[in-house]
């Protein structure tokens, strides 16, 4: 038994019953007037770029919740294909790009909603890591020009994003038309499934967090009933051991970008032995 990151090797789907048309239920979820599905998470971005008209010259300012050094390079290198990555506002930017980092809604959100207005440039979301958390002032997606989705992350799919919004010209190839077929047959059996999966996700971030207490260890954040955390991130000084030694226990864990914050898997499908395993074996390295 190994234990995914994201678990799309789970032999477990739900029932006919409960499919929908996943475009319609994105734009009625998100109350936007087009979606796009794309092969992945990454084409919806390159999708939204190229629809930008950007120059080389131009900067897509990029903001997260927690605001770590660096960004995946999924975003960055998208972005680098048309213009620059910024984490600073100047006058050469032309896009504003908010992250909710690890399923967190980002506090600062209606402040860059604000200023994408007084600039006249897009706000977009990147739901990569949840699909409806939310804060006290705003649910993930309502307040963006365009969201950007990658369902893998949330759902037992291997593959598949979203671009959501406004319209845009989207030609994709026969290829790519395939692969978004049978994106959208496996979106309509999950999508009825969201709320299901975002509570057992958040039960799974409680008892994960009740285990590693025991060991000393806690997540670099707490969760609320309208937090859908992506993973379990805990800050960890022998890291590099510890991800070295996991795929030995058959775990998938990894580093997160430019920090020491060690990303445990954390999806819906874990029962109470997979979290006492996991966290077994993080306490190798306390």
């Amino acid at each position: 038994m190994i234990y995914f990151l994201p678990y799309f090797h789970t032999t477990k789907h739900p029932s006919q019953v409960g499919k929908v048309d996943p475009i319609k239920c994105l734009k009625q979820f998100y109350k936007k007037s087009f979606c796009y599905i794309t092969p992945l998470g990454r084409d919806a971005i390159t999708l939204l770029l190229k629809n930008l008209d950007l120059r080389p010259d131009d900067e897509v300012f990029i903001s997260t919740t927690f605001n770590y050094p660096n960004v995946s390079s999924c975003v960055t290198s998208s972005i680098f294909n048309f213009c620059k990555p910024s984490r600073v506002i100047t006058p050469a930017t032309r896009a504003i790009f908010v992250i909710h980092e690890f399923g967190v809604p980002h506090a600062d959100l209606l402040h860059y909603r604000k200023i994408a207005d007084e600039m006249s440039i897009p706000l977009i979301e990147d739901l990569a890591h949840t699909l409806d958390s939310s804060s006290t002032n705003f649910r993930v997606g309502e307040k963006a020009d365009f969201i950007i989705c990658s369902f893998p992350k949330i759902f037992p799919v291997p593959f598949g994003g979203a671009l959501i919004g406004q319209k845009v010209a989207y030609d994709p190839s026969e290829l790519d038309k395939s692969k978004i077929d049978d994106i959208s047959d496996s979106l309509g059996l999950h999508l009825p499934m969201l709320e299901q999966y975002s509570s057992m996700r958040r039960i799974v971030f409680q008892k994960l967090t009740k285990e590693f207490s025991k060991i000393g260890l806690s997540p670099i954040f707490e969760i609320s009933n309208t937090i859908t955390p992506w993973f379990f991130p805990v800050s960890m000084q022998n890291w590099q051991k510890c991800i070295a030694e996991a795929p030995n226990y058959g775990i998938e864990c990894s580093v997160w970008h430019g920090t020491s914050i060690v990303v445990f898997p954390c999806h819906q499908f874990l029962n109470n032995e997979h979290i006492a395993k996991i966290a077994d074996f993080a306490s190798l390295f306390v």
